[in-house]
């Protein structure tokens, strides 16, 4: 048996993936995060020993030892936004939010210690990385990160400026994504530029400052088990996604292209992999126009339809036969 863990909402590839699964004529059951919230129960006995349950039928399964999980997804953290806006009104709106969400946490970590699969694809414990750890693992793997500083003190960030030349900024965990009287914002990678930097005040909430690589192009890879299925985004032709190519033009897209990696590339980022405990993710990487690569970081649940459609990769195909040829040794 096959399980997928996914969450329900914008989950897209989960369903490409199934679509493989069911014309494969595979043995497999998807649980988003919602399902094993409403639909599982945790008993834990006077000894400590810790059993888990399921309500339904149509979920039994997880409770026996699957041969084979993908950890595609937990659960949207629009579940919990929407469930402390109910819960907790305008006042209360971040202390709820932050209570359900840790709740939501706790409960999923104790699901994923009560099921051991044989065999797993994503690792659940490295959802979220973090992204300093990530960078230093990069170097010892043999890989060229650019030159970055944490600090909130703008004599310090002035200095390192001063050293490297032009920089940018960009968040030390996921980017942001926030609503404000009917409208969205969502945190980009931005240009620090000297007069930025003058308007700080002389400590501030710390930052990731990294230097200014310039770019030939960017690399989006797709990891799936020590293959790497990469593509080019010629982000530098257009304004809009030149610092950062999520700022995507709608009217006037980058040009994708599928990408060959150096051999030698190859074997570093295996390396990374391998080192952080990772079977897939999606790799974010800059070529220069000098010739030389450069490691970004690394999304353990990133999207990879936008590099399998572009390249022709069949990133779907290929998840679903990995999973059945796991299922079936």
């Amino acid at each position: 048996m096959i399980i997928i863990i996914s969450q329900a909402e914008g989950e897209h590839s989960t369903v490409f993936v199934m679509d493989w699964l069911h014309y494969r004529q595979a043995s497999y059951r998807r649980i988003n995060g919602s399902d094993a919230i409403q639909h599982f129960s945790y008993h834990i006995s006077n000894t400590g020993e810790s059993e888990l349950h399921a309500s339904g039928e149509y979920l039994q399964d997880i409770t026996d030892t699957p041969n084979v999980i993908w950890y595609r997804r937990w659960m949207g953290r629009n579940v919990a936004l929407r469930d402390s806006m109910r819960l907790g009104g305008d006042d209360n709106f971040i202390n709820v939010f932050n209570f359900i969400r840790h709740e939501r946490s706790t409960l999923r970590q104790h699901f994923i210690s009560q099921v051991k699969p044989i065999h797993r694809l994503g690792n659940p414990d490295k959802d979220a990385l973090n992204k300093l750890d990530v960078l230093t693992a990069a170097g010892k793997a043999g890989l060229t990160v650019p030159r970055s500083i944490v600090t909130a003190d703008r004599e310090v960030l002035q200095n390192f400026c001063n050293t490297t030349g032009p920089v940018i900024v960009k968040s030390l965990k996921d980017p942001a994504m926030l609503s404000y009287q009917g409208d969205n914002f969502v945190s980009y990678t931005a240009v620090l530029n000297n007069e930025d930097i003058a308007s700080l005040p002389s400590n501030f909430f710390p930052s990731l400052v990294q230097e200014r690589v310039e770019k030939a192009f960017e690399i989006r890879i797709f990891y799936l088990d020590g293959q790497c299925y990469a593509m080019a985004i010629f982000s530098q032709s257009n304004t809009q996604t030149q610092v950062d190519f999520r700022k995507y033009d709608k009217k006037h897209p980058n040009r994708n292209v599928p990408y060959t990696l150096p051999p030698e590339i190859i074997s570093s980022l295996h390396t990374l992999m391998q080192s952080l405990d990772l079977n897939c993710g999606s790799i974010d990487m800059i070529k220069s126009p000098e010739g030389k690569y450069y490691f970004l970081e690394i999304n353990p649940v990133g999207q990879f339809g936008m590099v399998s459609f572009p390249c022709n990769y069949f990133l779907e195909e290929k998840i679903a036969d990995w999973l059945i040829e796991k299922d079936h040794p």
